[in-house]
């Protein structure tokens, strides 16, 4: 009923403690639980062409801001050459 309550004991194994409570047993597809499909794998919901995509543009936009930063920054030091 807890699973923050449980007790690691290494190696991502867990043990029931008094704060977790009895654990509870059910058979798959029964009272809202899961089903198991032999012989299937899990898929990634990642598509990796688009993270890359994404990744390269705020690469290209982090390199657009930091050079508009050093050209602000030395037209602020022109700026400030130009008055003394």
């Amino acid at each position: 009923p807890n699973p923050a309550g449980l007790e690691a004991v290494g190696e991502n194994a867990y043990m029931p403690s008094e704060k977790s409570g009895e654990p509870e047993f059910a058979s798959p597809g029964e009272d809202k639980t899961g089903i198991i499909k032999q012989g299937y794998l899990e898929s990634s919901n990642v598509d990796l062409v688009v993270e890359i995509q994404s990744l390269i543009e705020a690469q290209r936009a982090f390199q657009l801001n930091a050079k508009s930063i050093a050209t602000a920054d030395q037209l602020w030091g022109i700026t400030n050459n130009l008055q003394k």
